[in-house]
């Protein structure tokens, strides 16, 4: 390990004050899309809401304008909005729940300029294509767009990798052959779809070298593709443990309220994905860390358990080599409701407003 992974600590070096106006709520319990646009050195967030992508000065937080979309008629984007990602002002990629496994591509005036389809019907082989929620969905390289994918919970749906490369000159797209995902994991013993969080993969693209990093929630490694080349890594993060819930089976019929479900889907850990910060030319994986000691199997003896939520953060080099491990609490930082990352480091919204009209950032770093 290296001088600087010994020495260096990850918490808390910033925060940022977004200034809220009327229209702007801030990301609920299920979270919301932000990204750092490098041209208008501003942060952007998607207000789901009103349907627009609003703007806030990076260093300021002030409020900078706004993308506004169409609720109806040709440059509608769909019943639900839920990811977008910015790739630059006349490139803005909108995924929609409800419209036929749609992709829009948009300008900064809210017009659209092209629509792109993902469906199939093979689903046999994959689960249908739903892409993952907020972060890690969309990476851009044009004329490709990747896209990851919900893995299903059904192991003869995962026969191919939970990621889609979309072709935008000819609007055609193909699945990736790698990397399989929970080969080594007993689908039986996993909870069902609807915890989403168990089953989002991520992916994450090195803009400096091309590489692309794939997350699972489940898995302590991670997956470079390099060229036509995967390879697995080493990602495990010092305060994830042990899947402690998956040497159970789970009941035959999906039952929200059975105890045993609620459990591990309100207890136990996972990895949230890997986001690449080309600013600082360094990754982070994000975990959720398990709830408390053996809270999954004192809830399931009827213990009603309140632990703090924690999260894992763990940093590594461009080689994703690790240089420091931590945990943040969730006192200063929620992550279930935004990930995204500015030129100062690694940021999420805070636990609470600090006032009805400003939303407080946190930004995640080393510490020395």
């Amino acid at each position: 390990m290296s001088g600087l992974a010994q020495k260096a600590q990850v918490g808390v070096i910033g925060e940022l004050d977004l200034a809220l106006d009327s229209e702007t709520a801030p990301p609920n319990s299920m979270g919301s899309s932000f990204q750092y646009c490098e041209d208008r050195k501003a942060i952007a967030y998607f207000n789901r809401l009103t349907k627009a992508i609003k703007y806030f000065d990076a260093k300021s937080g002030k409020g900078v304008g706004q993308t506004q979309f169409a609720k109806q008629g040709p440059d509608d984007i769909g019943p639900d909005p839920y990811y977008f990602h910015y790739h630059n002002r006349d490139s803005i990629f909108i995924l929609s729940r409800g419209t036929n496994f749609s992709m829009f591509l948009m300008n900064s005036e809210g017009k659209k300029l092209n629509t792109f389809h993902y469906s199939s019907d093979d689903y046999i082989k994959i689960r249908y294509p739903k892409a993952s929620t907020l972060f890690g969905s969309l990476v851009v390289r044009p004329p490709f767009v990747y896209i990851g994918l919900e893995i299903s919970d059904k192991g003869s749906q995962n026969s191919m990798a939970p990621i889609i490369k979309l072709n935008m000159d000819t609007d055609t797209f193909s699945y990736l052959s790698d990397p399989l995902p929970y080969q080594n994991i007993d689908l039986q013993t996993t909870v069902w779809n609807n915890y989403y969080y168990f089953y989002n993969s991520r992916i994450a693209e090195n803009t400096k070298n091309g590489d692309l990093i794939v997350s699972f929630p489940l898995d302590h490694n991670v997956y470079r593709i390099r060229g036509n080349y995967t390879e697995k890594l080493d990602g495990k993060s010092e305060a994830i443990g042990d899947f402690h819930f998956l040497r159970r089976k789970r009941s035959e019929t999906y039952d929200p309220n059975n105890i045993d479900v609620q459990s591990i889907g309100s207890s136990s850990a996972w990895y949230y994905g890997v986001i690449y910060n080309p600013y600082l030319d360094q990754y982070y994986r994000i975990g959720m860390v398990e709830q408390g000691k053996d809270t999954y199997k004192r809830r399931l003896a009827g213990e009603e358990i309140y632990d703090p939520v924690q999260y894992s953060v763990t940093v590594y080099d461009s080689e994703f080599r690790k240089i420091a491990d931590g945990v943040i609490p969730g006192g200063e930082v929620l992550f279930d409701r935004g990930i995204f990352v500015t030129p100062d480091g690694l940021c999420g919204p805070q636990h609470s407003l600090k006032g009805e009209d400003i939303m407080g950032i946190s930004i995640i770093g080393l510490k020395k």
